[in-house]
């Protein structure tokens, strides 16, 4: 491996490293922002080290076909100290503007549904039985006026 090899392995590491942070801090705000999430903490752990490992698996075949050295592993921790030094709290000041930006939007979107998809159709629904339930008493009058009249007969 020749030495622009190796600080090219370095360099996609510290970027795979700020990648990561990014990552965690969009999970970690997501489970501030809805409460609910927390319950799937687990998944989302999981599911954070499986992305990392696929992301960090995926940069170094790309960039040296998969050797593994110690600078791999200092990459990767220079690349989330830089990260956490300078990015983070920009980073989560953003998820937390998406996430209720989302959250928002999510509301919003389940008003209007309800107000215009959801009450028309209960409308027509009710009106329907209404109508159906006004044949039927109707019928049934007159059914049961033509039963008096075959009875009198």
């Amino acid at each position: 491996m020749t030495l622009y090899e190796q600080w090219l392995t370095f360099f996609a590491m510290g970027v795979c490293g700020i990648l990561m942070g990014i990552y965690y801090d969009g999970l970690r705000e997501l489970s501030r922002t809805w409460p609910a999430v927390r319950r799937w903490q687990a998944v989302w752990d999981g599911l954070f080290w499986l992305g990392s490992l696929l992301l960090v698996v995926t940069a170094l075949w790309m960039v040296n076909q998969g050797v593994f050295r110690w600078h791999v592993l200092l990459g990767l921790m220079a690349g989330v100290g830089l990260y956490g030094w300078l990015f983070s709290r920009g980073v989560r000041r953003f998820f937390q503007h998406l996430y209720r930006l989302l959250a928002v939007w999510t509301s919003r979107l389940v008003w209007f549904v309800r107000r215009f998809v959801i009450t028309p159709l209960l409308f027509i629904g009710k009106g329907t039985v209404r109508v159906a339930h006004f044949f039927m008493r109707w019928s049934a009058g007159i059914y049961s006026g033509i039963a008096k009249i075959v009875k009198r007969k």
